[in-house]
């Protein structure tokens, strides 16, 4: 079992989260001991909570409608993301 985390990620998902092809991004919203997911980039559920949409269970992981959008809270928060995770298979 991993101790500590690589870091702090973004998630991009577009058209895939919430779906069969998002299976990476759900793994890492969920649960991950990797990293410390600060948010995900989906456009269509841009201003919503990451596990509101995948689960019905709010987990504090914002969705942003992209990277641009993103940038500018995280920063903000000190929860700028040191990793860009591809959480999707088409």
């Amino acid at each position: 079992m991993k101790k500590t985390i690589d870091g702090k990620a973004l998630v991009y998902c577009q058209d895939a989260f919430n779906t069969p092809n998002g299976k990476t991004a759900h793994g890492l919203v969920r649960f991950t001991e990797r990293y410390q997911v600060v948010g995900l980039i989906y456009s269509h559920y841009a201003g919503q909570d990451a596990g509101m949409v995948l689960d019905g269970k709010a987990n504090g992981i914002p969705i942003f409608e992209d990277i641009a959008d993103a940038i500018e809270p995280l920063t903000k928060t000190d929860r700028l993301p040191q990793y860009f995770v591809v959480g999707l298979a088409p």
